[in-house]
């Protein structure tokens, strides 16, 4: 990540609400604009951390996707405790530069919200493709992108902790990536989220606490 995506991440983070006062922050709706630049659409979807939305760049006049915190899902926690987790996404996302691993373009903050700029994607995530499980041959292709990308993450010292077919994107034209690094372990820094995860798709000492690696 550029040193100016960087420090504008943190001086973000800084300014970040505390948790008791996220739930008092504007909701954010197609038409929105942030930082006077990114223009929200449709929402694309949601998980545990934060909302996607389509947006448009009007400084690059390109589409991205806009990543934001969930105020009703982390109100709980002070502030240092949200920058950690987005900053954590941030720093490991953009480590990685890989074509099957989504593109982190910006990090910043408006009126509050923390907010991801990324590379905007089309088609759908890996557990809706396997509603109708694909030919054998198409399966082992994602298989093996997606092993590929973890395997170049795992040697850039990232462990991305919450891989499973929501985390996995399959375009419109058979492309994959990887996406969502939110609870990723980077082996440069403390982690106090051992256990974080989604159970099933947990490694057993992942589950267990324990120490982890590729």
């Amino acid at each position: 990540m550029p040193s100016t995506t960087i420090d504008s991440l943190l001086r973000a983070v800084a300014r970040a609400p505390r948790g008791d006062e996220l739930a008092r922050l504007p909701q954010l709706a197609p038409g929105a604009v942030l930082a006077d630049t990114f223009e929200l659409g449709a929402e694309l979807g949601r998980g545990g951390m934060g909302v996607v939305y389509r947006a448009h760049d009007r400084r690059l006049d390109r589409e991205v996707a806009i990543k934001v915190m969930r105020a009703d899902r982390w109100a709980h926690l002070p502030a240092a405790a949200l920058g950690e987790l987005i900053e954590r996404e941030a720093r490991a996302t953009a480590r990685l530069d890989h074509p099957a691993i989504v593109t982190l373009y910006q990090a910043g903050e408006h009126a509050g919200t923390l907010y991801l700029v990324l590379q905007l994607l089309r088609g759908s995530n890996l557990a809706a493709v396997l509603r109708r499980p694909p030919p054998l041959a198409e399966a082992v292709a994602i298989v093996r992108t997606v092993a590929d990308a973890i395997a170049y993450a795992h040697g850039q010292g990232v462990l991305h902790r919450d891989l499973k077919p929501h985390n996995v994107f399959v375009g419109d034209a058979g492309q994959v990536w990887v996406l969502d690094f939110g609870l990723a372990s980077l082996q440069d820094a403390e982690d106090d989220h051992a256990r974080a995860g989604t159970p099933l798709y947990m490694a057993p000492e992942q589950r267990a606490g324990g120490a982890q690696d590729a």
